[in-house]
């Protein structure tokens, strides 16, 4: 299935990735973040006009009624707290 991916850089550019129905959330975001070469960062999924709901890892993408052309929503966490002393 294709979908778009959009992330919250305001980049004017969409990318398309391969996507099963039967892909978990987590290989979705393993896949979007070895595109992009996001490496560790952590990164949030929504569906697009339904960005209060994130996309829970261990669900698949059938799951959530995700189907073809729909478009995926990446936010990036929120970097964790560093505590120097």
């Amino acid at each position: 299935m294709r979908l778009t991916i959009q992330n919250d850089m305001k980049e004017v550019a969409y990318d398309e990735h391969e996507i099963q129905a039967d892909h978990t959330i987590a290989a979705v975001k393993a896949r979007i973040k070895q595109v992009y070469d996001w490496g560790t960062t952590k990164v949030r999924l929504c569906v697009k006009g339904n960005e209060g709901v994130e996309l829970l890892d261990g669900c698949t993408v059938a799951s959530y009624g995700i189907q073809e052309g729909d478009t995926l929503r990446v936010f990036f966490a929120k970097p964790p707290l560093v505590r120097y002393g």
